[in-house]
C-alpha cells in the first residue's frame, strides 16, 4: 500500500505529536525527502525523537526507510494523474465517473489489505450461536446495517434493525448475553448508535463495531472492531467510499455466516424466492 494511504488509514490511531508529523508530511512530501529528522521536527512543531518514533510507528526501521517509500510514492504520483475524490465544478461527466471508480478501487484494495481473518471468523461463529443479531447504524451507516438485517432474515437468522433511532434504543433493553450487536458508525461517536450499544454491553451481549476510528467510544465498547479506511472527512459532500467499505464488510459478514450451512440455506432461498414470485402474478 502506498505511504499516503497508509498514513491516512492509521491517522486516528496516532498520538497528537505523530499526527502533526503526518499532517506536515502529507502537505509537503517532496520537501520532507530533503529534510533531517531535526528539521522535520522543527517544521512540524515536534522533535527529532518524535519523527523517529513516527517512522517506527508506521512500520519502518528508520526515517531513511520511510523516505525511500515516500520517494516511490511521490514518483508514482508524478508518473500518473492522481484523481482527487472531491468533485470540482468544472469536472466532465467522464471525470466524475473516473473519480468514483478510483475511490471504489482504493476502498476495495484497502478492504483486502486490512482484512482481519481472525476477527471475522470469531464474528461468524458468534452470530451462528446467537439467539438474535441486533444491527445499528444511522443515515449512510444505516444502509449496510439494513442490508445485512434483510439478508440474515431471508436465510432464517433472526435479526432486528429499525430506521427509527428511538425504536432501536427501546429494543436494546431486551438484548441479552445470548445476542450479538453489530454497530456501523464511520465516526464511532454517533449518539443514536452509542446509546443502545451501551445498554447492550451492560446486558452482556457481544458487541461488533464497524468504524474508521479505533479510539472512539464505540471501539472501546466493542469486543471486536472491524476497521474501515480513514479516507473521507467527517464533513464531506456525501458518504461514498466509506459507505462502500461498510457494504463490503456487511457482505463479507453475510457470506461468512451462511457458508457453513449453505446447503440448508440454499433450499430456503429457493422457497422464499418462489413465494415472492407469486406477488408478480
Amino acid at each position: 500500500m502506498e505511504l499516503f494511504t497508509h498514513i491516512r488509514n492509521e491517522y486516528n490511531n496516532l498520538s497528537k505529536g505523530n499526527q502533526k508529523i503526518a499532517d506536515y508530511l502529507l502537505a509537503h512530501p517532496e520537501e520532507v525527502l530533503h529534510l533531517s529528522a531535526l528539521e522535520i521536527g522543527e517544521k512540524s512543531q515536534t522533535s527529532a525523537a518524535t519523527v523517529i518514533r513516527f517512522s517506527k510507528t508506521l512500520g519502518y526501521s528508520s526515517l531513511e526507510e520511510l523516505k525511500i517509500n515516500l520517494a516511490k510514492t511521490v514518483s508514482l504520483a508524478g508518473d500518473k494523474e492522481v484523481l482527487d475524490p472531491v468533485i470540482a465544478e468544472e469536472d466532465t461527466t467522464r471525470e466524475l465517473a473516473l473519480k468514483l471508480s478510483s475511490m471504489m478501487n482504493a476502498a476495495s484494495e484497502s478492504f483486502i489489505h486490512h482484512l482481519d481473518v481472525t476477527a471475522l471468523e470469531e464474528i461468524f461463529e458468534a452470530v451462528r450461536r446467537s439467539d438474535c443479531v441486533y444491527l445499528y447504524g444511522i443515515s449512510a451507516s444505516g444502509l449496510p446495517a439494513f442490508d445485512l438485517y434483510h439478508k440474515l432474515n431471508r436465510v432464517n437468522i433472526r435479526a432486528r434493525y429499525d430506521f427509527d433511532a428511538h425504536m432501536g434504543v427501546e429494543f436494546s433493553h431486551y438484548i441479552t448475553k445470548k445476542d450479538v450487536v453489530i454497530a456501523f458508525s464511520y465516526s464511532g461517536e454517533t449518539k443514536e448508535v452509542l446509546l443502545p450499544v451501551r445498554q447492550a454491553k451492560q446486558n452482556g451481549a457481544k458487541i461488533i463495531a464497524v468504524t474508521r476510528n479505533q479510539k472512539s467510544e464505540l471501539s472501546e465498547l466493542a469486543d471486536v472492531v472491524l476497521a474501515i479506511p480513514n479516507n473521507e472527512h467527517l464533513l464531506r459532500i456525501g458518504a461514498i467510499s466509506s459507505k462502500f467499505s461498510m457494504m463490503l464488510i456487511a457482505d463479507m459478514l453475510y457470506l461468512g455466516i451462511v457458508q457453513k450451512d449453505f446447503e440448508h440455506i440454499e433450499k430456503g432461498i429457493v422457497e422464499t424466492s418462489r413465494l415472492a414470485r407469486q406477488l408478480k402474478k
